[in-house]
Order: structure tokens, then sequence, then C-alpha cells
């Protein structure tokens, strides 16, 4: 749970430096956002694949979060 922690920590800390420092990575990651993940069609042609995909991976690590000790 730690490790998670710090990962999503350093996440965020190389995030707010793009937005300071670099805000053409950041513009050129939102374009990339906006044509790959949150294409209209891509939403319309593939919702119940991605919907059961995403099903299946949360249960996952559902189970594996409550089962572990």
């Amino acid at each position: 749970m730690r490790l998670l922690e710090v990962l999503i920590g350093l996440f965020f800390l190389i995030i707010s430096l793009g937005y300071l420092y670099r805000p053409t990575i950041i513009i050129r990651f939102n374009d990339w956002g906006r044509k790959y993940l949150f294409n209209d069609q891509l939403l319309i042609t593939h919702r119940k694949k991605i919907g059961v995909v995403l099903l299946i991976i949360s249960i996952i690590f559902l189970y594996g979060g409550l089962v572990r000790k």
C-alpha cells in the first residue's frame, strides 16, 4: 500500500512539474487523450466490450484487496 501511495505521489509530482515548466507536453497529452480515450465514436461502437473488461478488472482488484490479509 505504501508503494502505491509513493507511485501516486510521484505521478502527481511529474504532472504538476509538467504544468509549471512544460505546458506543451500537457497540451499534447490532452490532445492524445481526447483523440483515443474520450473519442465518442469509440464509446458508441465498443461500449459493451469496454464495460465488460473494466468490470472484470474491478472485480479482480476488489477480490484481491478484500481477500488479502
